[in-house]
């Protein structure tokens, strides 16, 4: 199908050709869709773009319109191919694959009809065990010794350790005083304002212990249920590797998942409430690893405070902490803690050199990534985006944390929210004061 498309001045149209073409006829179609009066028309010549001479020719052939003071309307015609409608039979394998899916969700459905129905029956066997269990009086020796996960080695004992419900456990959060230097790792990261490091020489104590634990909550009944609340440490098991970590609860979502962040990486995720348990005292030793973290004195280039960190700017400082690892085969980030005193700040200002760059901060704003400012600034441009839960999460110290366990676990019933509670716990002046 043939399409002319004709334009003048400002303006374009396009007219589907049909055969036979009657030109009079189209021009007096083109000249009236661009509001040309008849009296004028004898003022306006159409010409049409030729390829094969590389040239535009008169529409109309009468020689009686040729002047040089025309108005020169100009077009040319363009081609459309119309795809030719292609049956279903005609496709080689289109029907074979329909009916291979059909097939596949028949399984499926099958699947989990059948799984449906041996979780009820095995809830039958386990609820028949527990009552032929009572009947006889027998005695589950994990019961009768609370304490023997303590006593004897998971992998050397036939016991099956049993978990501590209902029993406030607390981590505590590693904060460092201005000019504290060490050297770290990124763990989880974010964008330049918000991103977790982990204490190099920290690394090889904190293995040991997340290997205990898996050991540990690999080995327990964890047939009995538990009801995570918001604030709660725990464990949780991560979707990608199927290992245990420690966390801590954010907010539940409905009654079967829990937002949560693993407090040893930074990592926040939704995990079902049957993949968390509780943490144990055992557990609770060391103190978390993920240090969330701010890089001091920059913010964004732009001024709008609307604006947040744009993707140039977020994969730069990333690719150069992350390049500093596979160029050197080490991990050579250079923490320094900068002023905190005067800001109310969930995450640690901190400076960064590497062996390359002297700082990181100076570097974003050299590359017009970044401009520099305070660190006050940096609080005040970004408190609008910073959530109640994330003061309480990063910038306990040991006073707000047990304020904050009192409130949230007491068997009182309290007329606040969580929100509410929280931003009581963040106004409290022994909070602004804690420094």
């Amino acid at each position: 199908m043939l399409t002319l498309v004709i334009e003048f001045g400002r303006q374009r149209r396009k007219f589907d050709l049909k055969y036979p073409i009657d030109i009079n006829l189209l021009e007096n179609e083109i000249k009236s869709k661009f509001d040309i009066e008849e009296e004028n028309s004898n003022e306006y010549l159409i010409q049409i773009y030729d390829e094969q001479i590389n040239d535009y020719i008169d529409l109309t052939s009468d020689f009686s319109y040729l002047t040089n003071n025309k108005n020169l309307i100009k077009g040319q015609i363009i081609s459309r191919q119309l795809k030719p409608k292609v049956a279903k039979q005609q496709i080689v394998g289109l029907i074979t694959l329909e009916s291979i899916e059909t097939s596949l969700e028949k399984w499926s459905q099958l699947l989990q009809n059948i799984q449906s129905e041996i979780t009820k029956e095995l809830q039958i066997v386990k609820e028949t065990i527990l009552a032929v269990k009572s009947h006889y009086k027998l005695i589950d020796e994990t019961n009768n010794n609370e304490d023997s996960f303590s006593n004897c080695e998971i992998l050397t004992n036939n016991c099956s350790p049993s978990i501590e419900y209902n029993i406030p456990i607390t981590v505590t959060y590693q904060r460092f005083q201005t000019g504290v230097d060490f050297q770290g790792q990124l763990s989880k990261y974010y964008n330049p304002t918000y991103f977790f490091l982990r204490i190099s020489n920290q690394t090889e104590s904190y293995d040991e212990m997340h290997k205990h634990i898996n050991l540990y909550y690999n080995s327990i009944d964890s047939s009995q249920t538990y009801f995570p609340q918001s604030g709660e440490f725990c464990v949780a098991k991560c979707s990608n590797d199927f290992n245990w970590y420690r966390a801590r609860i954010i907010r539940l979502i409905g009654n079967e998942k829990a937002q949560l962040i693993f407090i040893d990486n930074g990592e926040i995720t939704e995990i079902h409430v049957n993949s968390i348990q509780p943490l144990i005292s055992k557990f609770s030793d060391r103190p978390a690893q993920a240090l969330a973290c701010t890089l001091a004195q920059i913010l964004p280039f732009t001024q709008n405070d609307k604006c947040g960190w744009n993707r140039r700017a977020c994969m730069s400082l990333e690719n150069a902490m992350k390049n500093e690892r596979l160029s050197t085969g080490n991990v050579l980030l250079k923490v320094t803690v900068a002023e905190n005193n005067q800001v109310k700040w969930p995450m640690m200002f901190i400076h960064i050199s590497t062996t390359t760059i002297s700082s990181l901060s100076e570097y974003m704003s050299d590359l017009y990534l970044s401009r520099r400012c305070s660190n006050i600034e940096i609080s005040e441009y970004w408190s609008w985006k910073i959530r109640p839960e994330q003061y309480v999460l990063f910038n306990l110290s040991s006073l707000i944390n047990q304020k904050q366990y009192f409130i949230f676990n007491n068997n009182q019933q309290c007329s606040l929210s969580y929100d509410q509670t929280i931003d009581m716990i963040i106004k409290d002046p022994e909070f602004s004061s804690r420094q």
